[in-house]
């Protein structure tokens, strides 16, 4: 970082930390497979059990690939993968994701600076097994292997202890009875959450269940729940207590 913003004139004497970022951040990710390049950053990672790829395969049946491309404004999937690749990472694969970049002047009209400081903020996913502060040392040791131990690393928030739930427990297959009845049809079961922070305090399967419209744009702008819908999840909660209280 330097001092100050300066005249990028001297851009051939003064080293740009806009540059060095763009570096640090192909060091981080291979921008061709979406593979976290960070060493040992996989392996501690779970496979991934027959039961739930057997269940993401009936899901996938159902699977309007075109429709969500429509919904989330796509016209392929990232770094070129299948349909189903992709769902199989999006459920089961940790990632490495470049929330917003800040640097320099970006107003109207030129303003010839070589920036004085970058920020980039990310989030990186992390499924079972690969616990954050584990992983946030990785990612240290790689910053310092790649000579950038000196950019700062501020952790703004770290959900720990990411934990997956077996599909053959009982919760989870009440859950999965009472969307059946509430709603229709085969629940959804995403591979992993964050549910390990209640099984640290308490030693007891955890199922996180959701009741939402797939357009309820999730964290984004517009994030909507319709009454109906609300009506839907008290009904399916009343349901999993049900369907939970008669497992054997």
């Amino acid at each position: 970082m330097n001092e100050k913003d300066i005249w990028s004139g001297y851009a051939g004497w003064v080293p740009s930390p806009v540059w060095r970022m763009h570096k640090l951040l192909g060091t981080i990710l291979d921008a061709d497979d979406g593979r976290i390049l960070i060493d040992g950053w996989y392996d501690d990672l779970l496979p991934v059990e027959p039961e739930d790829e057997e269940l993401l395969r009936r899901q996938f049946e159902r699977f309007d690939e075109a429709e969500v491309m429509r919904e989330l404004g796509i016209t392929r999937w990232a770094w070129g993968q299948n349909a189903w690749d992709a769902n199989k990472r999006r459920h089961y694969g940790p990632t490495a994701n470049i929330c917003g970049i800040v640097a320099g002047y970006t107003g109207e009209g030129g303003k010839t600076i070589i920036p004085n400081e970058v920020m980039v903020k990310m989030d990186f996913r992390c499924p079972p097994n690969l616990e954050p502060a584990k992983q946030l040392e990785k990612l240290r040791a790689h910053l310092s292997k790649h000579g950038f131990d000196d950019i700062e690393v501020i952790v703004h928030t770290a959900r720990a202890n990411p934990y997956k739930t077996s599909p053959r427990e009982p919760i989870a297959q009440a859950v999965i009875r009472a969307a059946e009845q509430v709603f229709g049809g085969m629940a959804t079961v995403y591979g992993v959450s964050t549910n390990g922070l209640i099984k640290v305090h308490v030693p007891h399967p955890a199922v996180l269940a959701g009741f939402a419209d797939p357009d309820c744009r999730l964290h984004a702008p517009n994030e909507n729940m319709p009454v109906d819908r609300l009506f839907k999840g008290i009904k399916f909660a009343a349901a999993i207590m049900e369907e939970y209280a008669r497992a054997p």
